[in-house]
């Protein structure tokens, strides 16, 4: 968390339009709609800024808060199925003797604990009705791979709905799941993923969640986000709240922050636990 990061562009962000594809936002507009339906992204503009992710990816449709993951090709052979065999087998037997078993264990691993990605349901619940009253649901659905098949997700928003008497609040939250892969095992992807969400925010750490995370505040555009990488799955909230009903006056970074870490802390433990 978390087109990853690790897509089509997303749509206006509250409190301003976003960049074109892989520019910066643009400056933050007077006010937001709670109606405005598509979040930003950690690389693109509207949703947090998360840098540049690695170069020499690939790019997959719509990330789950806007924008393009762009990952790195899987190698594919091209020379048959006999070949495809005769070099695993070769690659295999050099591992066993430079490697040991562990290396040939690896080629047939599943890349982490994890073998699915959570779909947008494991946030819904009592921290996501307080963060976000009256809300609705404006995007839930899986993450367009381009059939690699070696990395999954889901990406999904909620938004105060219009009719709502409460002032505007958003959340956005993103999970994907990878596999290994030649040159890259799931759980160092998932890392990856982490990296690339906070790259260009002053990210802190999060102490006791998953097995490592992050937390940073986009200035620009007033969010608090968390990503959580849990072995070789990657989780990323944010959380943007205002404190009047024409979205011109947002809620302070802490409480941003705060919001986005108790909904990313609701849904690892979830994941964890398998509830």
């Amino acid at each position: 968390m978390l087109q990853p990061p690790h897509g089509g562009p997303g749509q206006d962000p509250p409190g301003g339009d976003p960049g074109p594809r892989g520019g910066p936002p643009a400056q933050p507009g007077p006010a937001w709609s709670p109606s405005s339906t598509a979040p930003g992204t950690p690389s693109q503009g509207g949703w947090p800024t998360a840098g540049q992710a690695d170069p020499g990816r690939e790019t997959p449709s719509a990330h789950p808060l806007g924008g393009e993951r762009q990952i790195e090709p899987t190698p594919r052979a091209n020379r048959g199925c006999a070949i495809a065999l005769l070099g695993t087998a070769a690659v295999t037997v050099l591992l066993l003797l430079v490697g040991g078993v562990t290396a040939a264990v690896w080629l047939d691993a599943d890349g982490g604990e994890y073998s699915v990605a959570p779909d947008c349901s494991v946030a819904e619940g009592e921290v996501l009705s307080r963060l976000v009253p009256a809300h609705e649901t404006v995007l839930a659905e899986r993450i367009d791979t381009e059939g690699q098949e070696w990395w999954e997700g889901h990406q999904c928003v909620w938004e105060t709905a219009a009719t709502a008497v409460e002032p505007p609040a958003k959340v956005a939250l993103y999970t994907m799941r990878n596999e290994n892969r030649p040159g890259a095992g799931g759980e160092e992807q998932a890392a990856t993923d982490l990296a690339d969400d906070s790259r260009g925010h002053e990210a802190v750490a999060v102490e006791e969640l998953g097995d490592e995370a992050l937390a940073w505040y986009d200035n620009g555009n007033r969010f608090g986000c968390v990503g959580v990488r849990t072995s070789n799955l990657y989780v990323s909230s944010c959380y943007y709240a205002s404190t009047d009903y024409s979205g011109t006056r947002t809620v302070p970074q802490d409480e941003a922050l705060k919001g986005a870490e108790e909904l990313a802390r609701d849904v690892v433990a979830r994941i964890e636990t398998g509830s």
